[in-house]
């Protein structure tokens, strides 16, 4: 692993309130990153299981085509990924390494293949037992000259994509289990 240093993420709002202006502002500062968030109805912990049980990300995560964990830290959860995605149209290998806080969150950054950055995280906040708010934050370089507007405009798709997918899994798995 190189030791590639990434710049951190611009921290998360502080409310809801005047939230368009917020985003528009770290927009402005940083129009590589992203902040979205969506409500999950699951505790944290089940978001957080699924979030980190990378194995399964190609049943859900439409980007994906393939997974690979590489190491895993002593509690068994991916610590370096190799990641077969497609993003801004080509098909890329990543190896992603990950850090965890469970459940509260877990983060990532490349540490090398074919996008020259890619730093993100998910927080999981319960905001009741069985609904969980996650706040997803990526922030993406591909490497190569791509105008302001078509990156972000992609960068929102990603972040939309991510959490839409990650909540219809969740609650997929969480009504079968109920179901069983």
């Amino acid at each position: 692993a190189d030791a590639k240093q990434s710049r951190p993420l611009v921290p998360a709002k502080v409310s809801d309130e005047d939230s368009s202006e917020v985003d528009q502002a770290r927009e402005d500062a940083d129009p590589n990153q992203v902040e979205q968030s969506i409500e999950i109805e699951a505790s944290a912990e089940e978001v957080f299981l699924a979030a980190a049980t990378f194995e399964d990300y190609p049943k859900w995560a439409g980007a994906t085509k393939g997974v690979k964990v590489l190491t895993r830290t002593k509690d068994g959860l991916g610590l370096e990924v190799e990641i077969k995605m497609g993003i801004f149209g080509m098909t890329t290998t990543n190896i992603i390494k990950y850090h965890y806080h469970r459940p509260r969150s877990m983060n990532w950054h490349v540490i090398s293949g074919g996008i020259k950055e890619l730093v993100g995280s998910y927080a999981f906040t319960e905001v009741h037992p069985e609904r969980t708010k996650v706040v997803y934050k990526v922030r993406v370089d591909p490497g190569f000259p791509m105008p302001r507007m078509i990156r972000r405009a992609t960068s929102r798709a990603v972040a939309n994509a991510a959490l839409h997918e990650l909540k219809a899994w969740v609650e997929k798995c969480r009504q079968e289990r109920l179901l069983a």
